[in-house]
């Protein structure tokens, strides 16, 4: 994430807790609505669970989710689509992938000494209210 930002010329800061999310993104909104041209704040977690609880703890700060801040996640649970959290998230394609896994192994087992390839299988992004 730190390389596409910066390859876009967008600030990049990681945070590791909920409560650190929380706290830039109160700082980060009080500082958009502060401009005339409000800049958008955006917290990209790597789980829809933790995502969850992010929301969750944006709400008990006062800041609306998908207004104040954008969240965007990544698994695209069931829980994602959920009206109270309506997550944004990266949906990647499990059936595929199961599939594919499938069919590299048995490549692997019937021919041990041919060197593995890389694959890749697309995401899609479910957009949703949070973001």
């Amino acid at each position: 994430l730190e390389r596409a930002a910066a390859e876009i010329g967008m600030p990049y800061r990681a945070v590791t807790t909920i409560e650190e999310a929380v706290r830039s993104a109160s700082v980060g909104t009080e500082r958009a609505l502060g401009r005339s041209n409000p800049a958008s704040l955006t917290l990209s977690v790597h789980n829809d669970l933790t995502a969850i609880n992010l929301i969750t703890a944006l709400r008990a700060a006062g800041l609306t989710p998908g207004a104040d801040v954008d969240v965007v996640s990544y698994d695209d649970t069931h829980m994602a689509a959920v009206p109270e959290f309506s997550l944004t998230s990266v949906s990647q394609d499990s059936p595929a992938l199961a599939s594919r896994s499938v069919e590299l192994l048995v490549s692997h087992l019937e021919n041990p000494g041919r060197r593995g390839k890389e694959v890749v299988i697309e995401p899609s992004l479910t957009i949703r209210a949070s973001g």
